[in-house]
């Protein structure tokens, strides 16, 4: 059976390792400010000063943005791979009457994953291909880069956000730990159509090396064929916006 632990009013799990998830839960749910107010202090005031109707939170973990999300949109639907992740989600937002929480990922199509999970539950990742990159237009001949997630018959579920046909989405945020490319394929007719501000972990940023260039390019030139450019970067969330706003 699974163990959680209360700390202030936040539900996390009893194993958790992840310091900065234990330090901020001290930090009441009512009073949370995410990454030194976050939301409250840069995306509301900055990048959604009109609409704020529909919010998506892929990797909403145990609800840090969540909270501060529901205070400001009319809806907050979170997508959260961990199912037990995904229970202390749904009790630390059980005040709020807009947040839904879903059972499952998001990737570029529906299927079952494999799941390396941690106890520093915000680095648990979907394990993926490894495809040989001189069968892929995007990247020089030779070299190696992960691929989609792996099938298996039976683990963690993922689906594509385009298959929910939200309306009305202002804002995707998305930390799903490398798995955002594949997340975004599988939205990209959402954001085609509603031309949400994108909230974007991009983790490949550490290192001027090949490995790490080629994936970050990967997402920016995707976002870019959509017409969206980067209006701020904030250590590894890279905040996109529709040039036809």
């Amino acid at each position: 059976m699974t163990k959680y632990q209360k700390i202030s009013d936040w539900c996390i799990l009893a194993d958790e390792t992840d310091k900065s998830m234990l330090d901020h839960a001290r930090t009441r749910i009512q009073d949370c400010r995410w990454h030194d107010g976050y939301v409250d202090d840069i995306i509301i005031p900055y990048f959604l000063t009109s609409n704020r109707r529909t919010v998506i939170d892929v990797g909403a973990s145990y609800g840090w943005m969540a909270v501060s999300f529901a205070k400001y949109f009319d809806k907050v639907k979170c997508f959260e791979i961990r199912e037990d992740v995904r229970h202390a989600l749904r009790e630390n937002t059980s005040r709020f009457s807009n947040v839904e929480v879903f059972d499952c990922g998001l990737s570029d199509s529906k299927k079952n994953v494999k799941l390396r999970s941690r106890t520093s539950s915000g680095t648990s990742i979907i394990r993926r291909k490894c495809v040989v990159e001189d069968k892929h237009p995007d990247f020089p001949e030779g070299d190696d880069i992960l691929g989609s997630a792996i099938e298996v018959s039976t683990g963690p579920l993922v689906n594509t956000l385009d298959s929910y046909n939200f309306n009305n989405v202002d804002c995707i945020k998305l930390d799903v730990e490398k798995h955002e490319y594949y997340a975004l394929l599988g939205a990209m007719e959402t954001i085609k159509k509603w031309k949400p501000v994108l909230i974007v972990e991009i983790s490949y940023t550490k290192k001027r090396d090949l490995r790490y260039f080629k994936p970050r390019q990967r997402i920016f030139k995707l976002l870019h064929s959509l017409d969206y450019q980067i209006v701020d970067i904030r250590s590894h969330d890279f905040i996109f916006a529709s040039r036809s706003l």
